[in-house]
């Protein structure tokens, strides 16, 4: 009788610490964007920020929005000034996280790859960073046609901020995902334009180009440091 009590009293615990132990790995979370970066800050370890100038076009539509957006140009020349964009990036994670392991990496660095839409972007798998952010720049010019035949230039500048990861798959394959998406956006005041308004050398005759840089700058700190501090 004490022998079987005995048994059933041990078959009783080790099923008890079976079910912790099934309870606890069930519950059992992934750790937070800031727990990873604290641990791979505390490894001495670096999280790339890549600034890289996406994408450039000219567009123009009518005021009433009647007339589709048609395509001047594609592929314009990003001022270089813009690279800032990338050490604000840089200075406002480290900021907010209160660590130094955001540091920038040189998109020249990075092979490029053909996206399904054509596009060329960085081959992400190439970084040997578990973390990495990707700053892209886009820049949009529009002409706009009013009705009483006069013309406006309007300049758009976003910056895409993908907080990234790389892994390994079951297969053993590197594969790259976004974890988060920000965006900082800004746009001009639309200016008059006279003459022909078709390059991207007359867009910048109207608004230059880089003049949104310094708002732009405070509109990516803006969204990192909301966002950080949700975290």
């Amino acid at each position: 009788m004490a022998a079987n009590f005995f048994s059933r009293s041990r078959l009783w615990v080790v099923s008890a610490l079976l079910l912790v132990l099934v309870t606890g790995s069930a519950f059992a979370k992934d750790p937070t964007l800031k727990e990873r970066v604290t641990a791979i800050a505390g490894a001495g370890k670096t999280i790339a920020v890549v600034y890289w100038p996406s994408f450039y076009s000219g567009e123009v539509s009518d005021s009433s929005g009647s007339l589709a957006r048609t395509t001047l140009f594609t592929g314009g020349a990003i001022p270089a000034s813009y690279s800032a964009i990338g050490q604000t990036a840089v200075e406002s994670f480290n900021k907010g996280f209160s660590v130094t392991a955001f540091s920038p990496v040189d998109a020249a660095k990075i092979p490029m790859k053909q996206s399904w839409t054509g596009e060329k972007t960085p081959e992400w798998t190439a970084l040997d960073n578990e973390l990495f952010v990707s700053v892209g720049l886009f820049v949009r010019e529009n002409l706009i046609r009013n009705r009483d035949g006069s013309k406006n230039v309007k300049l758009s500048v976003l910056a895409k901020i993908e907080i990234m990861e790389n892994s390994v798959d079951k297969k053993g394959k590197k594969e790259s995902s976004v974890l988060k998406t920000l965006n900082a956006s800004v746009s001009s005041k639309a200016a008059p334009a006279t003459g022909t308004v078709s390059t991207q050398a007359d867009f910048e005759k109207v608004i230059p180009t880089d003049s949104l840089l310094e708002e732009l700058k405070t509109a990516v700190d803006h969204e990192v440091a909301k966002y950080v501090a949700k975290q």
